[in-house]
């Protein structure tokens, strides 16, 4: 998002830069109308984390249940194009084509996410699901006290570098 986007969409929700200028007259609120604000934008901030947490154990169960229905073989013209091997996806086989499927975890391995490629490249997440902290992780880390661990954006690169160098590389889902 760009500056311009952001003082576009502000103004849309009723943001007057004007009001907001250096001259303009500060609001005097009383301490007890200053305290509701607060406990009313506390109260704002747990109710969206909340439905982000949903959100996120929703998208989480449908990844599980994809992975669980997908199959570990398959032909996939997006592999083959970019003349990468499979390295811990899955497919889903579907009349339009071979989607592949990135599993995305968490440090402790849970899977939270999926990443959908499609056969002509283009990526879908999963709707609600989180990115922010996942990974899927191509290769082994033996020893991660004293071993390269690469970090690439996009399926297709990190297992070019991994096939290339033999290193772990972590597959990142946005730069």
């Amino acid at each position: 998002m760009t500056i311009g986007t952001l003082i576009h969409e502000a103004k849309a929700r009723g943001f007057d830069p004007k009001a907001q200028a250096s001259n303009a007259t500060p609001s005097k609120l009383t301490a007890e109308a200053r305290a509701q604000a607060v406990a009313k934008r506390k109260e704002t901030e747990q109710r969206e984390a909340q439905a982000t947490a949903k959100a996120h154990q929703n998208a989480c169960n449908e990844a599980v249940a994809l992975l669980a229905k997908a199959v570990d073989e398959a032909t996939s013209p997006y592999l083959g194009i970019k003349k990468v091997g499979v390295h811990g996806v899955k497919f889903e086989v579907l009349t339009a084509g071979v989607d592949v499927l990135v599993p995305m975890r968490d440090a402790h391995g849970k899977v939270w996410g999926v990443q959908r490629i499609k056969p002509d490249g283009s990526k879908l997440f999963i709707k609600g699901g989180r990115k922010s902290g996942l990974w899927h992780l191509i290769g082994e880390v033996a020893d991660a006290s004293n071993q390269w661990l690469l970090v690439a954006e996009g399926y297709a690169t990190a297992a070019t570098l991994h096939e290339a160098t033999g290193y772990p590389v972590a597959v990142a889902f946005d730069a």
